[in-house]
């Protein structure tokens, strides 16, 4: 059994839900304290708490993708039983804290039996934004090696394998022509954890005078996030006087996509003319201008390459570009369908860490079309045709990170069907490529 979530107290979600009440701490190191219960009876099981969700009595709870690092130390307190106080700190070399007490031998080798063992916890949020790692552990008693707790070993690991958000591009349901809305609510339905919704469309809803904090306040009831925006602002073109628009579009959208939470924005090559060669110099020099509006924002671009693209089509030229913009926020945003028909293959994302890629967009592609002849509409579930999902998951899990699935498909034939039933099955098949490459 792994457990990657434990729940705090009075949960109102069962342990492994990454939904939270409330998110606080976004990207600050925290140290926090929960209520955890465990209740097993001569079960063979190695727990592993690599992500923590903290809480106090109202307000839950701590952004659960910020966690990577676990410690625990036995408290002897007045209480029925026995407590370990659980703390949990960003950090990017993360310890992993297997919980193993051991109540009878069992044949397997390096597994351990949990029996009648409940863990209990009492204390109030820390909030150590202003200490750093190694003064925070020495001033609770702890170090990396310490062991306090019986039975209970820390252990360093090489890297905690990175975790998946499930994601809807609203483009994989836009032929229903639901209204943005209703996409949202048919997302949700279907088990989604976030969105990628399309810039068009949530200016569509705003200019026909929706509200936009009705619009958040919609998404966030709906346990949704906003992971990524599509949008075609003309910011890579050679033209200064088209690429200055470009560059005003693309603040005005920002800023219209941070009113309802979205984080990032999608930066593909949008009117750059195909009958000329491609500076990737001054690629590079526009992402990084692109980079410094993102943080004015707070929506940050994400470098796209179109593998049906003549000019910016290859994950190397975007790794070049990104070389260029020579700041620490680059970010690509791959799609398999892309990586395929661009020549790119998928060997190239063994090269790069988890900070590179914040979302990719997943899809399929048939094997009977040869690849200069296939376009965006020849994009087939995730496990139908011949992508490598076992490589790329693990690909990407290895670089760490929580990793944003987002499902983007452009067929007409799902165009046809019920959305709720698309949607329901693209959840069901982008778990199967996850769970197959376990």
């Amino acid at each position: 059994m792994v457990l990657n979530t434990a729940v705090a107290e009075a949960p109102r979600w069962s342990a492994g839900c990454r939904f939270a009440h409330k998110p606080v701490f976004n990207f600050q190191p925290v140290v926090g304290q929960l209520l955890l219960i465990i209740e097993s009876s001569k079960l063979v099981v190695e727990i592993f708490i690599d992500i923590v969700v903290v809480t106090n009595a109202e307000d839950a709870v701590l952004d659960t993708e910020c966690i990577a690092v676990v410690f625990a130390y036995f408290l002897s307190r007045d209480l029925h039983r026995p407590a370990v106080e659980i703390f949990a700190v960003e950090d990017s070399n993360p310890l992993v804290l297997p919980r193993c007490v051991e109540a009878e031998r069992k044949q397997r080798e390096n597994k351990k039996c949990l029996d009648d063992v409940r863990l209990f916890h009492i204390g109030n949020i820390l909030n150590l934004t202003s200490m750093n790692r190694r003064d925070t552990l020495k001033g609770i008693g702890l170090t990396a090696g310490a062991a306090v707790l019986p039975h209970l070993a820390f252990s360093e690991q090489k890297k905690t394998p990175g975790q998946f958000k499930f994601c809807l591009n609203t483009s994989t349901i836009r032929g229903q022509k639901l209204g943005l809305t209703k996409m949202i609510e048919t997302a949700a339905k279907a088990g989604f954890d976030s969105l990628e919704l399309w810039v068009m469309d949530v200016k569509e809803y705003k200019d026909g005078g929706g509200s936009m904090p009705a619009l958040k306040k919609l998404i966030d009831d709906s346990h949704l996030t906003v992971e990524d925006a599509i949008g075609f602002a003309p910011w890579m073109v050679d033209d200064e006087a088209q690429r200055t628009k470009g560059f005003a579009q693309m603040k005005e959208e920002m800023l219209m996509m941070a009113e309802i939470g979205c984080k990032r924005i999608a930066a593909p090559s949008s009117g750059v003319k195909a009958d000329q060669p491609l500076d990737l110099f001054k690629v590079g020099e526009r992402y990084k201008k692109l980079l410094d509006l993102g943080r004015e924002t707070g929506v940050k671009p994400l470098l796209e390459f179109w593998g049906g693209s003549p000019v910016f089509y290859h994950f190397g030229q975007a790794l070049m570009a990104a070389a260029v913009a020579n700041d620490p926020d680059v970010s690509i945003l791959p799609d398999v369908y892309h990586l395929f028909r661009g020549g790119s293959n998928f060997d190239c994302l063994k090269m790069v860490n988890g900070k590179l890629i914040d979302v990719i967009h997943i899809n399929d592609y048939p094997s009977n079309i040869p690849r200069e002849q296939q376009n965006d509409g020849h994009r087939v579930m995730p496990g139908d045709g011949t992508a490598p999902y076992k490589q790329i998951i693990k690909d990407l899990a290895n670089m760490g990170g929580t990793k944003v699935l987002s499902l983007e498909i452009f067929n007409e034939a799902y165009w046809k069907m019920d959305a709720l039933s698309v949607c329901k099955l693209g959840v069901e098949k982008m778990k199967k490529v996850v769970e197959l490459a376990k």
